[in-house]
């Protein structure tokens, strides 16, 4: 997802930064006008990629306990995705 906000800010993936007001400009221009038509084709990437992550039995569908344990693992050092922000 950082990926495409950065694009439509025109700044580098890996060494821009986005300003607060930019970030909610790009939102609410690509994500929620038309209703959230965007919301899917913006949201839906990472939020399969967090599930791909964290689904543990690859039964595509998360538990209560598999969030916890990826979260757990991400303060243990086991995996360097924090889940709940840094």
């Amino acid at each position: 997802m950082w990926g495409f906000f950065a694009d439509k800010a025109g700044i580098d993936e890996q060494t821009g930064a986005l300003p607060p007001e930019q970030f909610d400009h790009i939102s609410e221009e690509h994500v929620l006008e038309n209703g959230g038509a965007g919301f899917g084709r913006v949201v839906q990437p990472t939020i399969q990629a967090i599930v791909e992550l964290v689904d543990v039995d690859g039964d595509g569908r998360l538990s209560v306990e598999e969030p916890v344990q990826a979260v757990r693992a991400y303060h243990l050092g086991e995996i360097d995705v924090p889940l709940l922000g840094r």
